[in-house]
Protein backbone atom coordinates (compact mmCIF):
# COMPACT_ATOMS: atom_id res chain seq x y z
CA UNK A 1 0.00 0.00 0.00
CA UNK A 2 1.02 3.14 -1.01
CA UNK A 3 -0.15 6.56 0.38
CA UNK A 4 0.82 10.63 -0.66
CA UNK A 5 1.09 12.31 3.00
CA UNK A 6 3.04 11.96 6.26
CA UNK A 7 0.01 12.13 8.06
CA UNK A 8 -1.87 9.61 7.26
CA UNK A 9 1.33 7.32 6.57
CA UNK A 10 1.25 7.57 10.39
CA UNK A 11 -2.41 7.31 10.76
CA UNK A 12 -2.38 3.95 9.27
CA UNK A 13 0.80 2.84 11.38
CA UNK A 14 -0.82 3.71 14.44
CA UNK A 15 -4.39 2.45 14.01
CA UNK A 16 -3.80 -0.63 11.64
CA UNK A 17 -0.62 -1.71 12.14
CA UNK A 18 -0.27 -1.03 8.95
CA UNK A 19 3.30 -0.09 7.16
CA UNK A 20 2.37 2.25 4.11
CA UNK A 21 5.28 3.46 1.48
CA UNK A 22 5.22 6.85 0.81
CA UNK A 23 4.78 7.76 -2.47
CA UNK A 24 4.12 11.70 -3.75
CA UNK A 25 0.64 12.37 -5.54
CA UNK A 26 1.64 11.01 -9.15
CA UNK A 27 0.35 14.06 -10.44
CA UNK A 28 3.14 15.73 -9.94
CA UNK A 29 4.51 14.23 -12.99
CA UNK A 30 2.01 15.48 -14.96
CA UNK A 31 3.97 17.40 -17.30
CA UNK A 32 6.54 14.65 -17.79
CA UNK A 33 4.11 12.33 -19.04
CA UNK A 34 1.67 13.94 -20.64
CA UNK A 35 3.59 17.02 -22.09
CA UNK A 36 2.94 16.76 -25.58
CA UNK A 37 -1.10 16.16 -25.05
CA UNK A 38 -1.53 19.37 -22.66
CA UNK A 39 0.62 21.43 -25.31
CA UNK A 40 -2.21 20.09 -28.22
CA UNK A 41 -4.74 21.11 -26.03
CA UNK A 42 -3.65 24.49 -25.03
CA UNK A 43 -4.05 25.35 -28.87
CA UNK A 44 -7.55 24.10 -29.14
CA UNK A 45 -10.59 25.49 -28.08
CA UNK A 46 -11.35 26.51 -25.18
CA UNK A 47 -8.02 26.44 -23.90
CA UNK A 48 -7.25 28.81 -27.02
CA UNK A 49 -9.16 31.08 -26.23
CA UNK A 50 -7.77 31.62 -22.46
CA UNK A 51 -4.38 31.64 -23.60
CA UNK A 52 -4.93 35.13 -25.25
CA UNK A 53 -6.18 36.48 -22.20
CA UNK A 54 -2.82 36.64 -21.00
CA UNK A 55 -0.98 37.42 -18.47
CA UNK A 56 -4.09 35.86 -16.46
CA UNK A 57 -4.38 34.44 -12.54
CA UNK A 58 -6.44 31.02 -12.49
CA UNK A 59 -8.99 31.23 -9.36
CA UNK A 60 -10.53 27.68 -7.94
CA UNK A 61 -12.33 27.42 -4.67
CA UNK A 62 -14.77 24.91 -2.98
CA UNK A 63 -18.13 26.07 -2.13
CA UNK A 64 -17.03 26.01 1.88
CA UNK A 65 -14.65 28.59 1.03
CA UNK A 66 -16.65 30.73 -0.63
CA UNK A 67 -19.26 30.39 2.14
CA UNK A 68 -16.51 31.10 4.52
CA UNK A 69 -15.66 34.83 2.57
CA UNK A 70 -19.36 35.06 0.91
CA UNK A 71 -18.89 35.76 -2.98
CA UNK A 72 -19.31 39.47 -2.45
CA UNK A 73 -16.01 39.54 0.06
CA UNK A 74 -14.40 36.84 -2.56
CA UNK A 75 -14.87 39.08 -5.06
CA UNK A 76 -13.68 42.23 -3.38
CA UNK A 77 -10.05 39.84 -2.87
CA UNK A 78 -10.00 38.47 -5.99
CA UNK A 79 -10.28 42.24 -7.96
CA UNK A 80 -7.41 43.32 -5.58
CA UNK A 81 -4.84 40.24 -6.19
CA UNK A 82 -5.44 40.75 -10.36
CA UNK A 83 -4.93 44.43 -9.93
CA UNK A 84 -1.56 43.97 -7.70
CA UNK A 85 -0.47 41.60 -10.10
CA UNK A 86 -1.94 43.74 -13.41
CA UNK A 87 -3.77 39.89 -14.49
CA UNK A 88 -6.97 38.54 -16.06
CA UNK A 89 -8.58 36.55 -13.78
CA UNK A 90 -9.89 32.76 -14.96
CA UNK A 91 -12.13 31.13 -12.79
CA UNK A 92 -12.10 27.57 -13.20
CA UNK A 93 -13.18 24.32 -11.77
CA UNK A 94 -11.11 21.69 -9.75
CA UNK A 95 -12.00 18.89 -11.89
CA UNK A 96 -14.80 16.35 -11.64
CA UNK A 97 -15.64 15.55 -8.32
CA UNK A 98 -18.80 15.86 -7.19
CA UNK A 99 -19.50 18.33 -4.42
CA UNK A 100 -15.71 19.72 -4.81
CA UNK A 101 -16.83 23.02 -6.34
CA UNK A 102 -19.63 24.25 -8.64
CA UNK A 103 -19.40 26.11 -11.93
CA UNK A 104 -22.63 28.12 -11.39
CA UNK A 105 -20.76 29.52 -8.27
CA UNK A 106 -18.01 30.55 -10.34
CA UNK A 107 -20.39 32.03 -12.97
CA UNK A 108 -22.22 34.16 -10.10
CA UNK A 109 -18.47 35.32 -8.73
CA UNK A 110 -17.50 36.62 -12.11
CA UNK A 111 -20.42 38.70 -12.21
CA UNK A 112 -19.53 39.80 -8.63
CA UNK A 113 -16.25 40.61 -10.41
CA UNK A 114 -17.58 42.55 -13.04
CA UNK A 115 -19.80 44.56 -11.08
CA UNK A 116 -16.26 45.87 -8.98
CA UNK A 117 -14.22 46.58 -11.60
CA UNK A 118 -16.18 46.58 -15.21
CA UNK A 119 -12.46 46.85 -16.98
CA UNK A 120 -11.33 43.89 -15.93
CA UNK A 121 -11.28 40.70 -17.77
CA UNK A 122 -12.79 37.78 -16.36
CA UNK A 123 -13.35 34.80 -17.86
CA UNK A 124 -15.24 31.50 -16.36
CA UNK A 125 -13.50 28.68 -17.99
CA UNK A 126 -16.19 25.12 -17.83
CA UNK A 127 -14.10 22.37 -19.47
CA UNK A 128 -13.91 20.00 -17.03
CA UNK A 129 -11.34 17.61 -18.81
CA UNK A 130 -8.22 17.41 -17.34
CA UNK A 131 -5.96 17.86 -20.12
CA UNK A 132 -7.97 20.86 -20.49
CA UNK A 133 -7.25 22.24 -17.07
CA UNK A 134 -3.94 21.65 -17.42
CA UNK A 135 -3.47 23.76 -20.35
CA UNK A 136 -5.25 26.41 -18.77
CA UNK A 137 -3.18 26.08 -15.88
CA UNK A 138 -0.06 25.67 -17.83
CA UNK A 139 -0.60 29.17 -19.41
CA UNK A 140 -1.60 31.00 -16.13
CA UNK A 141 0.62 33.54 -14.09
CA UNK A 142 -0.31 31.98 -11.08
CA UNK A 143 -3.19 29.30 -9.80
CA UNK A 144 -5.18 30.06 -6.84
CA UNK A 145 -7.43 27.63 -4.54
CA UNK A 146 -8.39 25.64 -2.45
CA UNK A 147 -8.05 21.91 -4.66
CA UNK A 148 -4.87 19.69 -3.72
CA UNK A 149 -4.64 18.35 -7.68
CA UNK A 150 -4.93 21.94 -8.96
CA UNK A 151 -1.82 23.19 -6.62
CA UNK A 152 -0.64 19.92 -8.14
CA UNK A 153 -0.55 20.49 -11.43
CA UNK A 154 0.12 24.50 -11.21
CA UNK A 155 3.58 22.77 -10.01
CA UNK A 156 3.65 20.16 -12.29
CA UNK A 157 3.81 22.81 -14.75
CA UNK A 158 6.06 25.25 -13.47
CA UNK A 159 3.24 27.19 -12.53
CA UNK A 160 3.46 29.78 -8.77
CA UNK A 161 0.70 27.96 -6.95
CA UNK A 162 -0.83 29.55 -3.81
CA UNK A 163 -3.11 27.59 -1.79
CA UNK A 164 -6.47 28.48 0.55
CA UNK A 165 -7.07 26.48 3.56
CA UNK A 166 -7.33 22.84 3.02
CA UNK A 167 -6.09 19.97 5.34
CA UNK A 168 -5.16 17.64 2.71
CA UNK A 169 -2.86 20.20 0.76
CA UNK A 170 -1.22 21.27 4.00
CA UNK A 171 -0.73 17.57 4.63
CA UNK A 172 0.79 16.90 0.99
CA UNK A 173 3.09 20.32 1.31
CA UNK A 174 4.63 19.24 4.86
CA UNK A 175 5.41 15.99 3.86
CA UNK A 176 6.81 16.97 0.12
CA UNK A 177 7.43 20.38 -0.32
CA UNK A 178 10.02 22.76 0.33
CA UNK A 179 7.70 25.28 1.40
CA UNK A 180 8.86 27.59 -1.16
CA UNK A 181 5.06 28.50 -2.16
CA UNK A 182 2.05 29.60 0.49
CA UNK A 183 -0.48 27.59 1.49
CA UNK A 184 -2.91 27.61 4.38
CA UNK A 185 -3.95 31.12 3.00
CA UNK A 186 -6.50 33.04 4.31
CA UNK A 187 -8.33 35.17 2.21
CA UNK A 188 -7.76 38.30 3.61
CA UNK A 189 -3.88 37.79 3.16
CA UNK A 190 -4.37 36.81 -0.80
CA UNK A 191 -3.05 39.52 -2.38
CA UNK A 192 0.03 39.71 -0.21
CA UNK A 193 0.57 35.61 -0.90
CA UNK A 194 0.55 35.90 -4.94
CA UNK A 195 2.46 38.73 -5.12
CA UNK A 196 5.08 36.49 -3.14
CA UNK A 197 4.18 33.39 -4.91
CA UNK A 198 4.95 35.44 -8.52
CA UNK A 199 7.98 36.70 -7.42
CA UNK A 200 9.52 33.43 -7.00
CA UNK A 201 12.37 32.44 -9.56
CA UNK A 202 11.64 30.44 -12.05
CA UNK A 203 14.93 28.54 -11.18
CA UNK A 204 13.23 27.70 -7.89
CA UNK A 205 10.12 26.40 -9.34
CA UNK A 206 12.38 24.47 -11.65
CA UNK A 207 13.97 23.31 -8.95
CA UNK A 208 10.88 21.74 -6.49
CA UNK A 209 9.11 19.92 -9.92
CA UNK A 210 11.75 18.14 -11.10
CA UNK A 211 12.61 17.29 -7.54
CA UNK A 212 9.05 15.88 -7.12
CA UNK A 213 8.93 14.52 -10.62
CA UNK A 214 12.15 12.16 -9.76
CA UNK A 215 10.32 11.30 -6.25
CA UNK A 216 7.29 10.04 -8.26
CA UNK A 217 9.03 7.63 -10.55
CA UNK A 218 11.20 6.35 -7.46
CA UNK A 219 8.40 5.81 -5.66
CA UNK A 220 6.14 3.96 -8.57
CA UNK A 221 9.51 1.66 -8.81
CA UNK A 222 9.27 1.05 -5.07
CA UNK A 223 5.56 -0.11 -4.94
CA UNK A 224 6.20 -1.98 -8.32
CA UNK A 225 9.27 -4.16 -6.61
CA UNK A 226 7.04 -4.58 -3.84
CA UNK A 227 3.51 -5.99 -5.60
CA UNK A 228 6.29 -8.28 -8.00
CA UNK A 229 7.66 -9.75 -5.17
CA UNK A 230 4.31 -10.45 -3.43
CA UNK A 231 3.03 -11.84 -7.13
CA UNK A 232 5.97 -13.96 -6.83
CA UNK A 233 7.17 -12.94 -10.71
CA UNK A 234 9.21 -9.96 -10.87
CA UNK A 235 9.28 -10.84 -14.77
CA UNK A 236 5.74 -10.04 -15.70
CA UNK A 237 4.52 -7.88 -12.58
CA UNK A 238 6.87 -4.86 -13.34
CA UNK A 239 6.40 -5.27 -17.45
CA UNK A 240 5.18 -1.64 -17.70
CA UNK A 241 7.58 1.71 -17.21
CA UNK A 242 7.21 3.97 -14.80
CA UNK A 243 5.70 6.95 -17.19
CA UNK A 244 3.33 4.23 -18.50
CA UNK A 245 2.16 3.33 -14.61
CA UNK A 246 1.90 7.31 -13.95
CA UNK A 247 0.10 7.55 -17.34
CA UNK A 248 -2.14 4.91 -16.65
CA UNK A 249 -2.58 5.97 -13.05
CA UNK A 250 -3.80 9.80 -14.45
CA UNK A 251 -5.91 8.29 -16.48
CA UNK A 252 -8.18 5.91 -14.41
CA UNK A 253 -8.25 8.71 -11.30
CA UNK A 254 -10.12 10.77 -14.29
CA UNK A 255 -12.31 8.05 -15.61
CA UNK A 256 -13.96 6.82 -11.79
CA UNK A 257 -14.46 10.51 -11.00
CA UNK A 258 -16.32 10.84 -13.97
CA UNK A 259 -18.06 7.84 -14.48
CA UNK A 260 -18.60 8.81 -10.16
CA UNK A 261 -20.09 11.56 -11.27
CA UNK A 262 -22.23 10.30 -13.61
CA UNK A 263 -23.40 8.11 -11.32
CA UNK A 264 -24.51 10.36 -8.69
CA UNK A 265 -26.33 12.68 -11.03
CA UNK A 266 -28.32 9.57 -12.54
CA UNK A 267 -29.33 8.38 -9.21
CA UNK A 268 -30.35 12.37 -8.04
CA UNK A 269 -32.51 12.46 -10.93
CA UNK A 270 -34.00 9.22 -10.59
CA UNK A 271 -35.34 10.04 -7.10
CA UNK A 272 -36.48 13.41 -8.38
CA UNK A 273 -38.77 11.57 -10.88
CA UNK A 274 -39.72 8.74 -8.81
CA UNK A 275 -40.93 11.02 -6.02
CA UNK A 276 -44.65 10.91 -6.16
CA UNK A 277 -46.17 14.67 -7.27
CA UNK A 278 -48.29 14.22 -4.17
CA UNK A 279 -45.31 13.97 -1.83
CA UNK A 280 -43.11 16.48 -3.71
CA UNK A 281 -46.51 19.20 -3.46
CA UNK A 282 -47.10 18.38 0.51
CA UNK A 283 -43.06 18.56 1.23
CA UNK A 284 -43.57 22.41 -0.07
CA UNK A 285 -47.30 23.02 0.67
CA UNK A 286 -47.77 21.21 4.51
CA UNK A 287 -44.96 23.00 6.32
CA UNK A 288 -46.01 26.83 5.81
CA UNK A 289 -49.97 25.65 6.81
CA UNK A 290 -48.97 23.49 9.94
CA UNK A 291 -47.26 26.57 10.94
CA UNK A 292 -50.16 28.53 10.39
CA UNK A 293 -52.37 29.74 14.07
CA UNK A 294 -55.42 28.64 12.59
CA UNK A 295 -54.30 25.17 11.76
CA UNK A 296 -53.43 24.60 14.98
CA UNK A 297 -56.55 26.05 16.69
CA UNK A 298 -57.91 23.07 14.65
CA UNK A 299 -56.31 20.49 16.10
CA UNK A 300 -59.38 19.57 18.26
CA UNK A 301 -61.37 19.37 15.86
CA UNK A 302 -59.27 17.42 13.51
CA UNK A 303 -59.08 14.83 16.39
CA UNK A 304 -62.66 15.01 17.03
CA UNK A 305 -63.13 14.19 13.04
CA UNK A 306 -60.32 11.26 13.16
CA UNK A 307 -62.46 9.50 15.97
CA UNK A 308 -65.89 9.87 14.15
CA UNK A 309 -64.57 8.35 11.41
CA UNK A 310 -63.26 4.99 12.75
CA UNK A 311 -65.76 4.66 14.21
Amino acid sequence: MAVRDAKTQRLLADLFAIDAQLVPDTGFALRRVLGEEIAAAAEREPAKAVRALRPYMVVQASSAALAAIGLAGAADRVVETAERIDAAVVLQAGGTAFGHDRLSELATLAEAIRMRRPGLRVHVQRERHFLVQAAVIAGAAVWVGTSLHGRIAAISMRVPAVSLKNPKVKATVETWESELLPYEVAWDGLGEAVAAATAIPSAALEGLAARLEEKVVSGLERVRALAAAKAGDAGEAVSAGPDEAMLFSLAEENRHLREQNIRLLAELDAARRTTPLRARIGRRLLPPIRRATTWRRAAFLRALVRSLVRR
